[in-house]
């Protein structure tokens, strides 16, 4: 988790978050207690690229098929390198 990302977060997670010390860089690795899958995924989208997803892994896939379909969407947004084949 990236360091502007405390802000965003729940209540519930923000608490978790509490007692934690960032690593050098600014980055923490945390565990976030959720309510279910399609809750973390929503929650976990609106801290853009200052969260990453490690585990558990259907997590993480779930939050890989959103940010698909979002790039699907807005494929400009890509670098032409990036951007997935049509």
């Amino acid at each position: 988790m990236g360091p502007c990302a405390r802000h965003l977060l729940s209540l519930v997670a923000a608490r978790a978050l509490a007692d934690v010390v960032p690593e050098p860089g600014g980055w923490t690795t945390v565990r976030v207690p959720v309510e279910s899958v399609e809750h973390a995924v929503a929650d976990l989208l609106r801290l853009g690229p200052e969260a990453e997803v490690v585990e558990p892994p259907e997590l993480r896939e779930r939050v890989v098929q959103a940010l698909r379909g979002m790039a699907a969407v807005y494929p400009e947004a890509l670098d032409p390198v990036q951007r997935p084949a049509t």
